[in-house]
């Protein structure tokens, strides 16, 4: 083949065409031909080139056509199970991951009034106020937001939610962010990728959205509570919004950094170090998109050091 290509549901940027390309064709051993150049495409753009320059080849009997035959009710049908980022994180991961995120949702109170929103392998964070809520992420898909937003009013029917603050731009963390965007939610994030979500949202046929941005430091809040947000350096994205919440010495972050998870990144985890002591934060509290619960700010630190 030249191209496999196929229209699917992004949960960013709605209808894009989705394409692999198969460059030089070479015979690897005895009539079995193996392409040197795969490009992967979305929307035309080049997402990710690979270039194979040795092969081994391991030929073993067995049935000529695979028994595997997916039941057409299995739930990954129900809500797409190819779209353009998940085609894409196929490459990254070395396996699919197909599983419906949508239907499970946890909130584990984390301190007075804030709940890490659990039931998937990426999380989101709800801070009550007196009278409206704020949640922080929308992982993955719309459907996930969806089922998000129906927890929140069936435990607080009377608390709408007033802010969703996005950590940055990667889809893993933001791609519901349309749901809360057609509910009139008003949306914060990096300054760095404001125009990429207005561009994101435009697609999808929402328009004006209520988008603002934080270039270094924010804040919002959710009635008489006060919620601090800071724009922090990171090799990890180009925008990256950390959410402190001050009468709780609460921090939540994405990625950098993941209490009550055992494997950690510690470059991430040093720049975080690095700049909750320069902005001078101080927390008793971490709280991430990853793993479970809270850990301290001791805990970071031996993380950052490599002592952890």
């Amino acid at each position: 083949p030249i191209r496999i290509s196929t229209n699917e549901a992004d949960p960013l940027f709605g209808n894009v065409r989705v394409s692999m390309e198969y460059f030089g064709w070479v015979e690897a051993m005895n009539n079995f031909f193996v392409p040197e150049r795969l490009e992967y495409r979305v929307d035309s753009n080049l997402i990710r080139r690979e270039q194979r320059t040795n092969f081994n080849v391991q030929l073993r009997q067995g049935s000529a056509t695979s028994p595997y035959r997916p039941p057409l009710d299995d739930a990954r049908f129900a809500t797409g199970w190819t779209s353009a980022h998940w085609f894409m994180s196929r490459i990254a991961l070395g396996g699919p991951a197909d599983d419906d995120v949508s239907a499970r949702v946890e909130l584990l109170e984390v301190a007075d009034g804030i709940y890490q929103v659990l039931g998937s392998s990426h999380h989101s964070l709800v801070v009550e106020g007196s009278d409206e809520l704020a949640v922080v992420d929308a992982p993955f898909s719309p459907q996930r937001s969806a089922a998000v937003l129906a927890t929140l009013r069936e435990r607080w029917p009377e608390k709408p939610v007033g802010d969703l603050i996005l950590t940055h731009h990667h889809y893993d963390h933001s791609g519901g962010v349309a749901t809360f965007a057609e509910a009139g939610v008003a949306i914060t994030v990096p300054a760095a990728s404001r125009d990429f979500f207005y561009s994101a949202l435009a697609r999808q046929g929402i328009g004006a959205p209520r988008i603002g941005s934080v270039s270094e430091i924010g804040a919002v809040t959710v009635g008489e509570r006060a919620i601090a947000i800071y724009d922090i350096p990171t090799s990890h994205a180009a925008g990256m919004l950390v959410v402190y919440v001050p009468d709780q010495a609460l921090l939540f972050n994405t990625d950098l950094y993941s209490p009550g998870r055992a494997r950690q990144n510690r470059l991430w985890a040093s720049e975080l170090q690095a700049a909750l002591e320069f902005q001078g934060i101080r927390v008793e509290r971490h709280v991430g998109a990853h793993g479970r619960g809270f850990e301290t700010a001791e805990h970071l630190a031996q993380v950052a050091a490599g002592q952890r």
